[in-house]
């Protein structure tokens, strides 16, 4: 999607394209927040949909707009440094984002919420199994740790993933408003030819 002066999609500026896409990318977060126990994948289509049409509009918007904000020869520079703080934001995106599931988790399941949280739920299944045959030669502080069902597994990972849609929506959509506050075109400057012809009026208008 290509961006002249500063707009992008026939004339509409960069800043209502990404800002309303970062609004729509909040919007979705909050959609999503919706999970419990007995939750499918059909609940999180509302919330997806609105974030990949907010992602649509953001990515190819914030390459638009920063090469639209720089001269031709700094075109690459810009294309660079959109590209940095992409990945700089993916990773950080991760793992706050991350600490939040873990967080959420830990406050039903404890110490296992770090194993379900890192994907070892169905081992950590596979241990409450074998405690529960062999209870009685497992010390107490593993029982706390295996004994784990799998509905309060689903309980506490809906939970975390509630919390960290709530995040990502919140983050969303402060970013939105601020792009759509803070950002402003920039003013185009009166080309020389019309200062000239403005000037030639005036001399004429004094003449006459």
């Amino acid at each position: 999607m290509a961006a002249v002066g500063g707009r992008l999609l026939h004339g509409v500026p960069a800043r209502f394209v990404i800002g309303g896409g970062l609004l729509l990318v909040g919007i979705g977060g909050f959609c999503m927040a919706v999970l419990d126990a007995g939750s499918g994948w059909p609940a999180l289509i509302p919330g997806l949909a609105l974030v990949g049409v907010g992602t649509g509009l953001v990515s190819p918007g914030l390459g638009g707009a920063a090469l639209a904000a720089v001269p031709p020869a700094r075109a690459g520079m810009a294309g660079g440094a959109v590209n940095t703080f992409r990945q700089l934001g993916y990773a950080l995106g991760v793992a706050v984002l991350g600490t939040v599931l873990a967080s959420r988790m830990q406050d039903t399941l404890g110490p296992a919420a770090h194993a379900v949280a890192g994907g070892g739920a169905g081992s950590l299944h596979d241990m409450a199994s074998d405690h529960m045959a062999s209870s009685h030669t497992a010390p107490d502080h593993m029982v706390s740790q295996h004994m784990v069902s799998e509905h309060m597994v689903r309980i506490a990972f809906a939970s975390g993933l509630n919390m960290v849609a709530v995040v990502a929506g919140a983050a969303g959509l402060v970013a939105g408003v601020l792009v759509l506050t803070l950002v402003r075109g920039r003013r185009e400057r009166p080309s020389q030819d019309s200062g000239d012809l403005g000037r030639e009026h005036m001399s004429v208008a004094e003449t006459v």
